[in-house]
């Protein structure tokens, strides 16, 4: 993998995508920034571009410090959490077709409809199979209702049809995928009824990159640039929500360190960054200079990582 210079990625033309690896305190987060402020200076609007986070939390911090710098009004803050930009597209694009409101239902509310739905189960005898270690007392705690949501949004944003779970169920013999199947197919077909346009966030993703195939909604036709924090941890939806807004013609900066995920346990993906290279056609770049510690410090961490499967 090539070593670039800070200069050289962030002066680069807004058509191009770059993915960059560094350890932390190498800049990548700096990197963004000045790249946001290059391409300003180079004549496109700063309402034009956008970075986006995997989170809201980080979206709010570097929201804060980049509009300090950029020193100018925006038509809406430019820094968002890649599942605000999902939401955005997909409002966009249900406003323009005469569709329902899109509503992002809270992991609160999801949990409530879980629990209702088990609770419903269990008064009249019905709903799926479940294995014997899913028994009733298992079924009522908070836990296996976090994480069936989980395991349901896992599978949104995958796309996985009901009919290839039921297939993977029993070629690998497990029917607790069989029953989570089944229990997702009702609790959907209920939440239809009752929330027209309501989403959770897996579905938010696979809508947006729906929405896509036919063209950047026109809220958006104008976003050139998208710069992309802590890529190490999106989702596959994440991933493949970036390379459909590429597909459209914006250009990408995508920063990562998949030595340092911490996301994996709710389906991110590390070693993105490589899938991301194959479908653009590009090598990674590297930033080699750590800023934020010294060379002691340094050679720990490195002979610590050197030890671990790392992606």
């Amino acid at each position: 993998m090539p070593d670039v210079t800070l200069p050289a990625l962030v002066d680069a033309p807004a058509s191009d995508h770059h993915i960059v690896l560094g350890a932390p305190g190498s800049g990548k987060t700096e990197l963004l920034q000045q790249r946001f402020l290059a391409l300003v200076a180079q004549g496109i609007s700063a309402d034009n571009l956008l970075i986006a986070t995997p989170t809201r939390h980080q979206a709010s911090h570097l929201r804060d410090v980049l509009g300090l710098r950029l020193g100018q009004a925006t038509q809406g803050a430019r820094v968002r959490s890649l599942a605000a930009l999902a939401f955005s597209l997909v409002e966009s694009f249900h406003r323009h077709e005469g569709l329902p409101a899109p509503d992002l239902m809270k992991a609160s509310q999801i949990d409530l409809d879980i629990q209702a739905l088990l609770s419903g189960h269990e008064d009249d005898g019905s709903g799926p199979d479940w294995p014997e270690m899913f028994g009733p007392d298992v079924r009522a705690t908070r836990v296996f209702r976090q994480e069936l949501r989980e395991w349901i949004a896992r599978v949104g944003e995958n796309g996985a049809t009901s009919d290839q779970i039921l297939e993977m169920a029993a070629r690998h013999g497990r029917p607790e995928w069989a029953a989570a199947a089944q229990f997702r197919d009702e609790y959907r077909r209920v939440v239809a009824s009752a929330r027209p346009g309501a989403f959770d966030s897996g579905e938010i993703f696979a809508r947006a990159v729906a929405a896509l195939t036919q063209g950047v909604p026109k809220e958006w036709e104008g976003l050139s640039h998208l710069l992309v924090e802590d890529a190490h941890d999106l989702t596959h939806a994440g991933l493949t929500l970036i390379e459909a807004l590429a597909s459209q013609g914006i250009g990408m900066t995508v920063v990562s360190e998949p030595d340092v995920a911490g996301n994996t346990f709710r389906g991110s993906e590390p070693a993105g960054h490589a899938r991301l290279a194959v479908s653009w056609h590009v090598a990674p770049t590297v930033l080699n200079q750590v800023w934020r510690h010294g060379s002691n410090i340094r050679a720990v961490g490195s002979e610590v990582t050197a030890r671990i499967g790392t992606a």
